[in-house]
């Protein structure tokens, strides 16, 4: 016989009922503890028999992440310190021929280059 699936107990729960044009308020709880504020988007993936609600920006990113799994490795980079070296080589090429500005880190690159 099958094993059943674990239902393990949520850190959060909550109810919100569904109005009649399918709007649903988040409970205040629930609000604060993901930070979502007025105007903000999320993303609702139903999955089996859950539906699970995620930031929208990272939600794209794990897909992303999942779609690029073994790429590396097909382009023939062996490691990420190869990837690393490749985007640095680029962004250096893009910045000498005036090309396009490097990307950079939100907050972090742009600290380190105001600095002294």
């Amino acid at each position: 016989m099958g094993k059943e699936p674990t239902v393990t107990a949520p850190v959060l729960l909550d109810v919100a009922k569904v109005m009649s044009k399918g709007q649903i308020t988040l409970p205040k709880d629930i609000r604060h503890k993901r930070s979502v504020d007025t105007g903000d988007r999320v993303a609702l993936i139903c999955d089996h028999d859950r539906m699970v609600m995620m930031n929208p920006a990272l939600y794209a990113m794990r897909l992303l992440q999942t779609e690029m799994v073994g790429e590396a490795e097909a382009a023939g980079f062996a490691d990420e310190d190869a990837v690393a070296d490749y985007i640095t080589a680029e962004r250096r090429k893009a910045r000498l021929a005036g090309g396009d500005p490097p990307l950079t880190r939100p907050n972090v690159d742009r600290e380190t280059e105001n600095r002294p």
